[in-house]
């Protein structure tokens, strides 16, 4: 990968431009986890949509690795709350369901 200003000595400064957990404001953290909650469940030229039950349990399986446990939290409450086919809020899956 062609890393702008030079070779690996140069990764030190983008690796500066990224943030995590609480560096992330709240906003992007909330609209990273309904946008990844839409595209899950919409259908697709390429793939079908899960259903609302499937991405909610791929939510938590990436809750605080991947998205902001909180927000995660407070989606799944929000959308159970409108709908009868989704589980309330349960604690993560397996300690082994890591997302990258």
């Amino acid at each position: 990968m062609d890393v702008p200003g030079g070779g690996a000595g140069a990764v030190g400064p983008w690796r500066r431009l990224l943030r995590a957990g609480s560096e992330i404001p709240l906003a992007a953290r909330i609209v990273f986890a309904c946008d990844a909650y839409a595209a899950m469940t919409t259908d697709r030229t390429y793939k079908r949509a899960m259903s609302d039950a499937d991405a909610l349990l791929e939510l938590r399986r990436c809750a605080g690795t991947q998205f902001d446990e909180m927000v995660v939290e407070a989606l799944c409450t929000m959308l159970a709350e409108r709908r009868t086919d989704v589980a309330p809020v349960s604690p993560r899956g397996s300690a082994g369901h890591a997302c990258a």
